[in-house]
């Protein structure tokens, strides 16, 4: 590798990364277990949650690693991509007592926090000028709506349109859901 580059004009795939990879890819010779995958992307036909769960499962992990790095060559050649991101949670107040978490307080608790959207993105701010991502998980707080995580990712978004957000877990998507 050569060259590093956090600009997006790098970032692109390569447009005929299909072409390139079904070439790649008749160069080897398969498994039987990983040929019927190849001959799905060779046919252009999508794959399915059972191919997922075959690939998942496939125990030749040198084989199937050589097909990942075939499919991300043809899109994207030597370059390796990577983000810059900071982590701000905006809560640990949380309805759940799970035994395991050291994070969550109750929302009486002295130590306990919840971040209003001026202060996260108060926050945030401070790091903007270095970074492309902003990874926020919290607490399930007992009050926060859908809405309040709307108006925190639009906000976001107007304040900072260059940096992604990666955010709520399962399980806050879930308490958020009820």
């Amino acid at each position: 590798m050569t060259e590093w580059s956090s600009t997006s004009l790098l970032a692109d795939r390569d447009p005929e990364w299909r072409q390139v990879l079904k070439s790649n890819l008749r160069q080897n010779d398969w498994s039987e277990s990983l040929q019927r995958i190849v001959d799905k992307i060779l046919d252009d036909e999508p794959l399915t949650k059972q191919d997922g769960l075959s690939l998942f499962s496939e125990p030749n992990l040198f084989e199937l690693g050589q097909l990942a790095l075939l499919h991300k060559e043809a899109m994207f050649g030597e370059r390796a991509y990577f983000n810059s991101n900071v982590h701000i949670n905006q809560t640990n107040i949380c309805v759940l007592a799970c035994r395991f978490c050291a994070f969550r307080r109750g929302p009486k608790a002295d130590d306990a926090y919840a971040l209003s959207i001026d202060h996260y993105l108060e926050e945030l701010s401070k790091f903007s000028p270095y970074v492309n991502e902003v990874h926020s998980v919290g607490g399930l707080h007992p009050d926060w709506t859908v809405n309040h995580y709307a108006d925190l990712f639009r906000r976001i978004r107007l304040e900072h349109p260059n940096i992604s957000i990666k955010a709520l877990t399962a399980v806050e998507v879930k308490h958020l859901a009820q």
